[in-house]
Protein backbone atom coordinates (compact mmCIF):
# COMPACT_ATOMS: atom_id res chain seq x y z
CA UNK A 1 0.00 0.00 0.00
CA UNK A 2 1.46 3.35 -1.07
CA UNK A 3 1.63 6.12 1.53
CA UNK A 4 -0.70 8.15 -0.74
CA UNK A 5 -3.26 5.37 -1.26
CA UNK A 6 -6.49 5.56 0.73
CA UNK A 7 -7.57 2.37 2.48
CA UNK A 8 -11.29 1.63 2.16
CA UNK A 9 -13.34 -1.22 3.61
CA UNK A 10 -16.65 -1.88 1.86
CA UNK A 11 -19.22 -3.78 3.93
CA UNK A 12 -22.07 -4.38 1.49
CA UNK A 13 -24.53 -7.25 1.26
CA UNK A 14 -25.34 -6.76 -2.42
CA UNK A 15 -22.79 -8.52 -4.67
CA UNK A 16 -23.47 -6.24 -7.65
CA UNK A 17 -22.93 -3.13 -5.54
CA UNK A 18 -19.66 -4.50 -4.17
CA UNK A 19 -18.48 -5.05 -7.75
CA UNK A 20 -19.65 -1.54 -8.71
CA UNK A 21 -17.75 0.10 -5.83
CA UNK A 22 -14.63 -1.91 -6.65
CA UNK A 23 -14.82 -0.84 -10.28
CA UNK A 24 -15.22 2.84 -9.39
CA UNK A 25 -12.18 2.87 -7.12
CA UNK A 26 -10.06 0.75 -9.47
CA UNK A 27 -10.77 3.15 -12.33
CA UNK A 28 -10.09 6.25 -10.21
CA UNK A 29 -6.81 4.86 -8.82
CA UNK A 30 -5.14 5.69 -5.51
CA UNK A 31 -7.25 3.33 -3.38
CA UNK A 32 -6.66 0.00 -1.65
CA UNK A 33 -10.05 -1.66 -1.27
CA UNK A 34 -11.16 -4.54 0.93
CA UNK A 35 -14.68 -5.94 0.68
CA UNK A 36 -17.00 -7.88 2.97
CA UNK A 37 -20.44 -9.34 2.28
CA UNK A 38 -21.56 -9.40 5.93
CA UNK A 39 -21.12 -7.35 9.06
CA UNK A 40 -19.28 -10.18 10.80
CA UNK A 41 -16.85 -10.51 7.89
CA UNK A 42 -16.24 -6.76 7.86
CA UNK A 43 -15.56 -6.65 11.59
CA UNK A 44 -13.13 -9.56 11.24
CA UNK A 45 -11.24 -7.72 8.47
CA UNK A 46 -10.99 -4.66 10.73
CA UNK A 47 -9.78 -6.82 13.60
CA UNK A 48 -6.97 -8.35 11.51
CA UNK A 49 -5.91 -5.15 9.73
CA UNK A 50 -3.59 -2.44 10.94
CA UNK A 51 -6.01 0.40 11.81
CA UNK A 52 -3.83 2.85 9.88
CA UNK A 53 -4.48 0.84 6.69
CA UNK A 54 -8.23 1.55 6.68
CA UNK A 55 -9.37 5.18 6.68
CA UNK A 56 -13.00 4.85 5.57
CA UNK A 57 -15.66 2.16 6.02
CA UNK A 58 -18.47 2.23 3.46
CA UNK A 59 -21.31 0.57 5.38
CA UNK A 60 -24.55 -0.92 4.07
CA UNK A 61 -27.23 0.11 6.59
CA UNK A 62 -29.39 -2.96 5.81
CA UNK A 63 -27.04 -5.93 6.09
CA UNK A 64 -28.56 -9.39 6.39
CA UNK A 65 -26.53 -10.95 9.22
CA UNK A 66 -26.70 -7.95 11.57
CA UNK A 67 -28.10 -4.47 11.22
CA UNK A 68 -25.78 -1.78 9.93
CA UNK A 69 -26.50 0.25 13.06
CA UNK A 70 -25.11 -2.62 15.17
CA UNK A 71 -21.97 -2.85 13.02
CA UNK A 72 -21.44 0.93 13.33
CA UNK A 73 -21.73 0.75 17.12
CA UNK A 74 -19.29 -2.16 17.28
CA UNK A 75 -16.76 -0.13 15.31
CA UNK A 76 -17.24 2.88 17.53
CA UNK A 77 -16.72 0.78 20.68
CA UNK A 78 -13.06 0.20 19.79
CA UNK A 79 -10.67 3.10 20.45
CA UNK A 80 -8.22 1.71 17.88
CA UNK A 81 -10.75 2.61 15.16
CA UNK A 82 -11.28 6.21 16.29
CA UNK A 83 -9.53 7.63 13.22
CA UNK A 84 -11.80 5.70 10.84
CA UNK A 85 -14.69 7.55 9.18
CA UNK A 86 -17.91 5.68 8.41
CA UNK A 87 -19.90 6.43 5.26
CA UNK A 88 -23.46 5.11 5.49
CA UNK A 89 -25.12 3.85 2.29
CA UNK A 90 -28.89 3.58 2.61
CA UNK A 91 -32.03 3.83 0.52
CA UNK A 92 -33.50 6.11 3.20
CA UNK A 93 -32.14 7.69 6.38
CA UNK A 94 -34.83 7.92 9.07
CA UNK A 95 -35.03 10.37 11.96
CA UNK A 96 -33.88 7.57 14.29
CA UNK A 97 -30.90 6.96 12.01
CA UNK A 98 -30.03 10.67 12.10
CA UNK A 99 -30.02 10.72 15.91
CA UNK A 100 -27.85 7.62 16.10
CA UNK A 101 -25.40 8.89 13.49
CA UNK A 102 -24.94 12.12 15.45
CA UNK A 103 -24.19 10.16 18.62
CA UNK A 104 -21.70 7.92 16.80
CA UNK A 105 -20.02 10.91 15.15
CA UNK A 106 -20.99 9.68 11.68
CA UNK A 107 -21.31 12.75 9.50
CA UNK A 108 -21.48 11.26 6.02
CA UNK A 109 -24.15 9.30 4.15
CA UNK A 110 -25.10 8.51 0.55
CA UNK A 111 -28.15 7.02 -1.12
CA UNK A 112 -27.59 3.54 -2.54
CA UNK A 113 -26.91 3.29 -6.27
CA UNK A 114 -26.22 7.02 -6.45
CA UNK A 115 -23.58 6.74 -9.17
CA UNK A 116 -19.79 6.98 -9.33
CA UNK A 117 -19.59 10.78 -9.28
CA UNK A 118 -21.36 11.41 -5.94
CA UNK A 119 -19.47 8.48 -4.38
CA UNK A 120 -16.02 9.80 -5.32
CA UNK A 121 -17.05 13.34 -4.38
CA UNK A 122 -18.06 12.17 -0.88
CA UNK A 123 -14.89 10.11 -0.46
CA UNK A 124 -12.76 13.12 -1.44
CA UNK A 125 -14.69 15.28 1.04
CA UNK A 126 -13.90 12.83 3.86
CA UNK A 127 -10.28 12.56 2.72
CA UNK A 128 -9.89 16.36 2.79
CA UNK A 129 -11.19 16.46 6.38
CA UNK A 130 -8.76 13.75 7.44
CA UNK A 131 -5.82 15.55 5.83
CA UNK A 132 -6.59 18.90 7.47
CA UNK A 133 -4.13 18.11 10.29
CA UNK A 134 -3.70 21.66 11.56
CA UNK A 135 -7.38 22.53 11.54
CA UNK A 136 -9.60 22.41 14.60
CA UNK A 137 -11.80 19.36 13.86
CA UNK A 138 -8.97 16.79 13.62
CA UNK A 139 -7.51 18.10 16.88
CA UNK A 140 -10.85 17.77 18.65
CA UNK A 141 -11.18 14.23 17.28
CA UNK A 142 -7.81 13.51 18.86
CA UNK A 143 -9.12 14.91 22.16
CA UNK A 144 -12.15 12.62 21.90
CA UNK A 145 -9.81 9.67 21.29
CA UNK A 146 -7.71 10.57 24.34
CA UNK A 147 -10.85 10.80 26.48
CA UNK A 148 -11.91 7.32 25.38
CA UNK A 149 -8.44 6.02 26.23
CA UNK A 150 -8.62 7.65 29.68
CA UNK A 151 -5.48 9.75 29.13
CA UNK A 152 -6.18 12.58 31.59
CA UNK A 153 -2.76 14.21 31.31
CA UNK A 154 -2.84 14.59 27.52
CA UNK A 155 -6.48 15.75 27.60
CA UNK A 156 -5.64 18.53 30.04
CA UNK A 157 -2.72 19.60 27.85
CA UNK A 158 -5.06 19.96 24.89
CA UNK A 159 -7.52 21.98 26.94
CA UNK A 160 -4.82 24.58 27.49
CA UNK A 161 -5.17 25.36 23.77
CA UNK A 162 -7.59 28.27 23.80
CA UNK A 163 -9.27 27.52 20.47
CA UNK A 164 -10.06 23.93 21.53
CA UNK A 165 -11.34 25.00 24.95
CA UNK A 166 -13.53 27.68 23.35
CA UNK A 167 -14.97 25.18 20.85
CA UNK A 168 -15.84 22.43 23.31
CA UNK A 169 -17.42 24.80 25.83
CA UNK A 170 -19.59 26.59 23.25
CA UNK A 171 -20.31 24.01 20.56
CA UNK A 172 -23.21 21.71 21.48
CA UNK A 173 -21.60 18.92 19.49
CA UNK A 174 -18.48 18.82 21.68
CA UNK A 175 -19.46 20.19 25.11
CA UNK A 176 -19.84 16.63 26.45
CA UNK A 177 -16.02 16.37 26.37
CA UNK A 178 -15.80 18.67 29.41
CA UNK A 179 -18.09 16.38 31.40
CA UNK A 180 -16.23 13.26 30.27
CA UNK A 181 -12.93 14.70 31.52
CA UNK A 182 -14.47 15.49 34.91
CA UNK A 183 -15.79 11.91 35.07
CA UNK A 184 -12.34 10.53 34.26
CA UNK A 185 -10.97 12.60 37.14
CA UNK A 186 -13.80 11.28 39.37
CA UNK A 187 -15.10 14.83 39.82
CA UNK A 188 -18.70 13.80 39.33
CA UNK A 189 -20.29 16.84 40.99
CA UNK A 190 -18.29 19.12 38.70
CA UNK A 191 -19.36 17.11 35.65
CA UNK A 192 -23.02 17.36 36.66
CA UNK A 193 -22.81 21.08 37.47
CA UNK A 194 -21.09 22.13 34.24
CA UNK A 195 -23.45 20.11 32.00
CA UNK A 196 -26.64 21.14 33.79
CA UNK A 197 -25.46 24.75 33.59
CA UNK A 198 -24.89 24.31 29.85
CA UNK A 199 -28.46 23.08 29.35
CA UNK A 200 -29.84 25.94 31.43
CA UNK A 201 -28.04 28.41 29.16
CA UNK A 202 -28.84 26.53 25.96
CA UNK A 203 -32.47 25.48 26.13
CA UNK A 204 -32.89 23.44 22.89
CA UNK A 205 -31.97 20.03 24.30
CA UNK A 206 -33.81 18.27 21.47
CA UNK A 207 -31.02 18.94 18.96
CA UNK A 208 -29.12 15.89 17.79
CA UNK A 209 -25.86 17.54 18.85
CA UNK A 210 -26.88 17.48 22.51
CA UNK A 211 -27.58 13.74 22.74
CA UNK A 212 -24.01 12.81 23.71
CA UNK A 213 -24.00 15.60 26.30
CA UNK A 214 -27.19 14.25 27.86
CA UNK A 215 -25.62 10.78 27.95
CA UNK A 216 -22.57 12.14 29.80
CA UNK A 217 -24.82 13.96 32.27
CA UNK A 218 -26.73 10.73 32.92
CA UNK A 219 -23.47 8.85 33.53
CA UNK A 220 -22.32 11.50 36.03
CA UNK A 221 -25.65 11.28 37.88
CA UNK A 222 -25.25 7.48 38.12
CA UNK A 223 -21.81 7.92 39.68
CA UNK A 224 -23.45 10.20 42.24
CA UNK A 225 -26.09 7.51 42.94
CA UNK A 226 -28.81 9.83 41.59
CA UNK A 227 -30.23 6.93 39.62
CA UNK A 228 -33.79 8.25 39.38
CA UNK A 229 -32.61 11.42 37.60
CA UNK A 230 -30.25 9.41 35.39
CA UNK A 231 -33.04 6.99 34.41
CA UNK A 232 -35.23 9.87 33.22
CA UNK A 233 -32.42 11.02 30.93
CA UNK A 234 -31.62 7.56 29.56
CA UNK A 235 -35.29 6.70 28.96
CA UNK A 236 -35.69 9.96 27.10
CA UNK A 237 -32.60 9.20 25.00
CA UNK A 238 -33.79 5.64 24.32
CA UNK A 239 -37.09 7.01 23.03
CA UNK A 240 -35.34 9.60 20.87
CA UNK A 241 -32.62 7.30 19.52
CA UNK A 242 -33.84 3.70 20.02
CA UNK A 243 -31.19 2.19 17.75
CA UNK A 244 -28.43 3.31 20.14
CA UNK A 245 -27.93 0.19 22.25
CA UNK A 246 -25.92 2.12 24.84
CA UNK A 247 -29.06 3.95 25.99
CA UNK A 248 -30.68 0.65 26.93
CA UNK A 249 -27.49 -0.46 28.72
CA UNK A 250 -27.47 2.79 30.70
CA UNK A 251 -31.18 2.37 31.50
CA UNK A 252 -30.36 -1.10 32.81
CA UNK A 253 -27.55 0.22 35.00
CA UNK A 254 -29.80 2.95 36.42
CA UNK A 255 -32.55 0.40 37.12
CA UNK A 256 -30.01 -1.79 38.95
CA UNK A 257 -29.10 1.23 41.06
CA UNK A 258 -32.78 1.67 41.90
CA UNK A 259 -33.13 -2.02 42.80
CA UNK A 260 -35.31 -2.95 39.82
CA UNK A 261 -33.49 -6.12 38.81
CA UNK A 262 -36.23 -7.43 36.50
CA UNK A 263 -36.45 -4.10 34.69
CA UNK A 264 -32.67 -4.08 34.27
CA UNK A 265 -32.68 -7.63 32.87
CA UNK A 266 -35.32 -6.60 30.35
CA UNK A 267 -33.18 -3.67 29.16
CA UNK A 268 -30.00 -5.73 28.88
CA UNK A 269 -32.01 -8.45 27.13
CA UNK A 270 -33.22 -5.98 24.48
CA UNK A 271 -29.60 -5.13 23.72
CA UNK A 272 -28.60 -8.78 23.45
CA UNK A 273 -31.46 -9.43 21.01
CA UNK A 274 -29.68 -7.08 18.58
CA UNK A 275 -26.08 -7.84 19.56
CA UNK A 276 -25.71 -11.13 21.39
CA UNK A 277 -22.07 -10.47 22.31
CA UNK A 278 -22.49 -6.88 23.50
CA UNK A 279 -20.03 -6.81 26.40
CA UNK A 280 -21.75 -4.02 28.34
CA UNK A 281 -25.08 -5.88 28.24
CA UNK A 282 -23.42 -9.17 29.20
CA UNK A 283 -21.72 -7.51 32.17
CA UNK A 284 -25.05 -5.87 33.06
CA UNK A 285 -26.81 -9.24 32.99
CA UNK A 286 -24.04 -10.69 35.13
CA UNK A 287 -24.49 -7.92 37.68
CA UNK A 288 -28.28 -8.35 37.67
CA UNK A 289 -28.00 -12.08 38.32
CA UNK A 290 -25.45 -11.44 41.08
CA UNK A 291 -27.83 -9.05 42.83
CA UNK A 292 -30.58 -11.67 42.48
CA UNK A 293 -28.27 -14.18 44.17
CA UNK A 294 -27.89 -16.39 41.08
CA UNK A 295 -24.10 -16.80 40.84
CA UNK A 296 -24.34 -19.61 38.26
CA UNK A 297 -26.48 -17.41 36.01
CA UNK A 298 -24.08 -14.50 36.47
CA UNK A 299 -21.11 -16.66 35.54
CA UNK A 300 -22.85 -17.85 32.37
CA UNK A 301 -23.00 -14.26 31.11
CA UNK A 302 -19.46 -13.33 32.16
CA UNK A 303 -18.12 -16.41 30.37
CA UNK A 304 -19.52 -15.14 27.05
CA UNK A 305 -17.36 -12.04 27.18
CA UNK A 306 -14.32 -12.10 24.93
CA UNK A 307 -11.09 -11.19 26.69
CA UNK A 308 -10.84 -9.91 30.25
CA UNK A 309 -14.10 -8.32 31.39
CA UNK A 310 -12.54 -7.05 34.61
CA UNK A 311 -12.46 -3.31 35.15
CA UNK A 312 -12.36 -0.96 38.10
CA UNK A 313 -15.98 -0.10 37.28
CA UNK A 314 -17.01 -3.73 37.79
CA UNK A 315 -14.92 -4.03 40.94
CA UNK A 316 -16.52 -0.83 42.21
CA UNK A 317 -19.96 -2.31 41.49
CA UNK A 318 -19.24 -5.33 43.70
CA UNK A 319 -17.89 -3.13 46.46
CA UNK A 320 -20.68 -0.55 46.28
CA UNK A 321 -23.31 -3.27 46.36
CA UNK A 322 -21.71 -4.78 49.46
CA UNK A 323 -21.39 -1.37 51.15
CA UNK A 324 -25.06 -0.69 50.39
CA UNK A 325 -26.06 -3.97 52.03
CA UNK A 326 -23.92 -3.23 55.08
CA UNK A 327 -25.45 0.23 55.50
CA UNK A 328 -28.89 -1.35 55.31
CA UNK A 329 -28.01 -3.49 58.32
CA UNK A 330 -27.38 -6.62 56.21
CA UNK A 331 -23.79 -7.25 57.27
CA UNK A 332 -23.79 -10.99 56.57
CA UNK A 333 -25.30 -10.49 53.10
CA UNK A 334 -22.63 -7.87 52.49
CA UNK A 335 -19.91 -10.37 53.35
CA UNK A 336 -21.52 -13.02 51.16
CA UNK A 337 -21.54 -10.59 48.23
CA UNK A 338 -17.83 -9.84 48.70
CA UNK A 339 -17.08 -13.56 48.83
CA UNK A 340 -19.04 -14.09 45.61
CA UNK A 341 -16.98 -11.36 43.98
CA UNK A 342 -13.82 -13.40 44.53
CA UNK A 343 -15.10 -15.87 41.90
CA UNK A 344 -15.28 -13.16 39.28
CA UNK A 345 -12.38 -10.83 40.04
CA UNK A 346 -8.75 -11.83 39.73
CA UNK A 347 -7.00 -8.55 38.95
CA UNK A 348 -8.81 -6.86 41.88
CA UNK A 349 -8.77 -9.87 44.21
CA UNK A 350 -6.55 -8.14 46.80
CA UNK A 351 -8.99 -5.22 46.96
CA UNK A 352 -11.90 -7.58 47.56
CA UNK A 353 -9.95 -9.51 50.20
CA UNK A 354 -9.14 -6.26 52.00
CA UNK A 355 -12.78 -5.15 51.96
CA UNK A 356 -13.82 -8.56 53.23
CA UNK A 357 -11.41 -8.09 56.12
CA UNK A 358 -12.93 -4.70 56.87
CA UNK A 359 -16.45 -6.15 56.71
CA UNK A 360 -15.57 -8.88 59.23
CA UNK A 361 -13.99 -6.29 61.53
CA UNK A 362 -17.23 -4.33 61.55
CA UNK A 363 -19.06 -7.31 63.05
CA UNK A 364 -16.27 -8.05 65.51
CA UNK A 365 -14.83 -11.17 63.85
CA UNK A 366 -11.19 -10.09 64.12
CA UNK A 367 -9.70 -13.54 63.48
CA UNK A 368 -11.63 -13.99 60.23
CA UNK A 369 -10.74 -10.43 59.22
CA UNK A 370 -7.06 -11.13 59.82
CA UNK A 371 -7.24 -14.19 57.56
CA UNK A 372 -8.31 -11.99 54.64
CA UNK A 373 -5.75 -9.29 55.46
CA UNK A 374 -3.09 -12.00 55.43
CA UNK A 375 -4.23 -13.03 51.94
CA UNK A 376 -3.66 -9.46 50.78
CA UNK A 377 -0.18 -9.35 52.31
CA UNK A 378 0.75 -12.65 50.70
CA UNK A 379 -0.35 -11.32 47.28
CA UNK A 380 2.44 -8.76 47.67
CA UNK A 381 0.88 -5.63 46.12
CA UNK A 382 3.34 -3.22 47.74
CA UNK A 383 1.65 -0.05 46.52
CA UNK A 384 -1.75 -1.16 47.78
CA UNK A 385 -0.35 -2.33 51.12
CA UNK A 386 1.46 0.96 51.64
CA UNK A 387 -1.85 2.85 51.43
CA UNK A 388 -3.51 0.81 54.20
CA UNK A 389 -2.74 1.54 57.84
CA UNK A 390 -4.16 -1.77 59.06
CA UNK A 391 -2.05 -3.81 56.63
CA UNK A 392 1.11 -1.98 57.64
CA UNK A 393 0.27 -2.60 61.28
CA UNK A 394 -0.17 -6.33 60.68
CA UNK A 395 3.19 -6.39 58.92
CA UNK A 396 4.74 -4.70 61.94
CA UNK A 397 3.08 -6.75 64.68
CA UNK A 398 2.38 -10.08 63.04
CA UNK A 399 -1.10 -11.59 62.72
CA UNK A 400 -1.40 -13.10 66.21
CA UNK A 401 -0.35 -9.97 68.08
CA UNK A 402 -2.57 -7.84 65.85
CA UNK A 403 -5.59 -10.02 66.73
CA UNK A 404 -4.85 -9.84 70.44
CA UNK A 405 -4.59 -6.06 70.67
CA UNK A 406 -7.05 -4.94 68.04
CA UNK A 407 -10.34 -3.35 69.11
CA UNK A 408 -13.26 -2.24 67.00
CA UNK A 409 -12.78 1.32 68.28
CA UNK A 410 -9.53 1.53 66.32
CA UNK A 411 -11.36 1.07 63.02
CA UNK A 412 -10.95 4.34 61.13
CA UNK A 413 -10.14 3.33 57.56
CA UNK A 414 -12.57 3.38 54.65
CA UNK A 415 -12.83 0.64 52.02
CA UNK A 416 -10.46 0.91 49.07
CA UNK A 417 -13.33 1.62 46.69
CA UNK A 418 -15.43 4.62 47.60
CA UNK A 419 -19.06 4.48 46.56
CA UNK A 420 -19.27 5.99 43.06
Amino acid sequence: MSSTDLGILIIEGDRELRAFYNGVFAKAGGYVVRTAATGAEGLEILKRANPDDISIVILDWTLHDMSGFVVAQKIRRETRYDAIDILICSTAITAEDTFLMAELDIRHSLPKRGGAGPLLEKINEIRAEQNAVLQLLPRIRNLQHLLREGNIEECEKMLHESDIMNEITNNSRFVYCVGELFILKKEFESATTVLQDYFRRNVPCEKTETLKTLTTLGKALCFLNRFDEALIIFERLAAKSPKNLNHKVFCGDALLGLGDVDGAKDMFGQVLENDELNQDALVGMGKAYMIAGDEIGAKSFFEKIEGNFESQALASFFNNRAVSLARSGKALESIQFYESALQFLDKFKSHVQFNLGMAYLRIGQVKEASHHFKQVLEAGDAEFIARKTILRKIQELGVEEFISEFTLQSLKEKPVFEED
